[in-house]
């Protein structure tokens, strides 16, 4: 179990990078959103009991952060790894925060929810630079979606055994 009052640190505003590993919950992420006014990299790991529910609301209280006071940081880095409850829902929330609008990094991994709808009803996500799916069970209808992705650079799809040569070219055009 973790305890909340064993964050201290997480008052200093000058932390701007975040993992957090195993046992953390909906309520955790609701709880320490407060304390990351400069926040810009946040992954997440191993979070079993993390839920959609729980990101919509980190996600929400952030951009109500952000609107009071213009100096909460915008994330730019975001991971999901081996989240067994974080679904499509949570990849289109990011895609859509205020907080995510700068949002440079996405790396999505082994979380068995995360569909080719992922990214299905997402607007053109301008400022992606990177873009990591990695053992998802994704297929070539992704990168229909993915393909707007103004500045991608990189994309790497290790273990998407379901992605195609043709995929991969729609991708590159």
């Amino acid at each position: 179990r973790v305890m909340l009052s064993n964050f201290w640190w997480l008052y200093d505003e000058r932390l701007t990078s975040l993992r957090l590993w195993c046992r953390f919950s909906d309520a955790h992420l609701i709880y320490l959103h407060r304390f990351w006014k400069g926040m810009c990299r946040f992954k997440l790991r191993e979070c079993d009991f993390v839920t959609d529910f729980g990101v919509t609301l980190m996600l929400a209280g952030l951009d109500v952060q952000h609107v009071l006071d213009q100096r909460v940081g915008q994330v730019e880095d975001l991971e999901f790894a081996y989240c067994d409850q974080v679904t499509d829902v949570s990849v289109a929330k990011v895609l859509t925060s205020v907080t995510c609008r700068n949002l440079k990094s996405l790396k999505l991994e082994a979380c068995p929810q995360l569909s080719d709808e992922a990214f299905a009803g997402t607007a053109v996500a301008s400022t992606l630079e990177t873009l990591e799916l990695m053992q998802l069970e994704i297929s070539d209808a992704t990168f229909a979606h993915v393909s707007r992705f103004e500045n991608l650079t990189h994309a790497d799809l290790s273990g998407c055994v379901d992605v195609s040569d043709q995929g991969i070219a729609s991708l590159a055009e």
